[in-house]
């Protein structure tokens, strides 16, 4: 008996140790299996409520804040109230400036986009809205119009009334707008040191019309062994004109290489009724009251330099001109230059007159010029001084009341 008991009791344990390998319950109990996954609605509650999707996003509006703008101006995003719009009916605003991913077109105005409803374009997640703002030309577009200084027309050509007005010109000239015009409408006093305009490749092929007007104060200094020009001037292209000017006091000083002229170093073109009063001078080089160098097509007419010109010994000045390949026509001039052209050359031809004070005077100085420019633009008038400019018709009838009153005291 006490042999069976132990029997079965091997029996069993070793029935338990079998079931517990196999997965099988010897004495009627399953036992869990560690290779069988629970099931997947275990813990579970199947009568839960699925989380709410998110609305997604079904337009895009915006409205700006009315702000203004000028060419080469960028569009400011902050000027926008963006309101986006949900599947769900709901509506968010944002500021444009803090709507991460948004973008717009232009982004910075041109030319092109003057105007009172210029439209720019916004562009959030695929969707796109508009918005309109104004555009005002910017100081170098047409139709410009700075207070006090400059305005620019349609075509681009400016009317200047200031220095600022003038350098504002001249910065449009040698950025490449070599044919832009000038029109002065008052005197103007320079400060600083000019730059000449007109270097290669914006020779200027424009008109320079001063009106009568002045410039005083032209100050050029240069010290450049590779060549610079002290002038207003560096190069006049055929088919360019400045007329009815006068350049008082100036300072144009070539300390190294390079040549030095009152309105221009070279002129192709024409200069007309103009005038320089001051001192001029090249280290290195030629040196000319109106232009250094007179070329084939150039004309110079109806001009006059009183003042020190002085180039170096072996190129020598000129009271008009240093070196004349072109025509000079009824010019005067007096102080420091021995000769009115320096010298002809290549075909060159023109007539200049030296004011003495006796046998050739002012006076008869704006009249022998008057005689060249015709009645149809401005002319010359003087008391005996330094000639001024005045309209064609004004100038006329000054000389004649002149001619008069020399008649009756004569």
């Amino acid at each position: 008996m006490k042999h069976l008991k132990q029997w079965l009791t091997l029996a069993a344990a070793a029935a338990l140790a079998l079931g517990l390998l196999t997965g099988c319950d010897w004495f009627g109990t399953e036992q869990p299996s560690d290779s069988v996954p629970p099931s997947s609605s275990q813990g579970q509650d199947n009568n839960a409520t699925p989380p709410p999707t998110q609305p997604s996003l079904d337009n895009v509006t915006a409205e700006v804040d009315g702000r203004e703008y000028t060419v080469g101006q960028s569009f400011d995003p902050a000027s926008l109230t963006v309101t986006l719009h949900f599947d769900d009916g709901t509506e968010t605003e944002i500021n444009g400036n803090q709507l991460t991913g948004l973008s717009w077109a232009p982004e910075t105005f041109e030319d092109k986009d003057i105007g009172e409803n210029t439209t720019v374009t916004l562009t959030y997640e695929d969707l796109t809205a508009e918005v309109t703002v104004t555009v005002k030309p910017g100081p170098a577009s047409p139709g410009y119009v700075s207070d006090g200084n400059y305005s620019i027309d349609e075509q681009g050509n400016y009317t200047v009334e200031s220095a600022v007005g003038l350098e504002a010109w001249a910065t449009a000239v040698r950025g490449g707008k070599a044919a832009i015009d000038c029109t002065l409408t008052s005197d103007i006093t320079l400060t600083g040191d000019w730059t000449a305009v007109g270097y290669y490749p914006t020779e200027y092929v424009g008109t320079f019309d001063g009106q009568g007007h002045s410039i005083q104060g032209l100050q050029v200094t240069t010290n450049d062994p590779d060549g610079a020009s002290a002038a207003l001037f560096h190069t006049i292209a055929a088919g360019g004109t400045v007329k009815n000017l006068q350049l008082v006091d100036v300072d144009l000083e070539v300390q190294s290489n390079g040549v030095a002229g009152g309105i221009a170093a070279n002129n192709y073109g024409s200069i007309t009724a103009c005038s320089v009063t001051g001192t001029i001078s090249a280290a290195n080089g030629a040196a000319g009251g109106i232009a250094t160098n007179n070329n084939g097509s150039g004309t110079i007419t109806g001009c006059w330099f009183s003042g020190t010109v002085q180039g170096d010994q072996n190129n020598g000045s000129g009271g008009i001109v240093c070196y004349n390949l072109g025509k000079v026509n009824a010019c005067y001039w007096d102080g420091t230059a021995d000769k009115g052209i320096g010298e002809n050359q290549f075909g060159g031809s023109g007539t200049v007159t030296k004011v003495d004070g006796q046998t050739v005077t002012w006076q008869s100085a704006a009249q022998g010029m008057n005689a060249a420019l015709g009645s149809s633009g401005y002319q010359w008038s003087s008391t005996g001084g330094l000639p001024t400019l005045t309209s064609g018709a004004s100038g006329s009838s000054l000389l004649r009341g002149l001619d008069t009153l020399t008649g009756l005291f004569s």
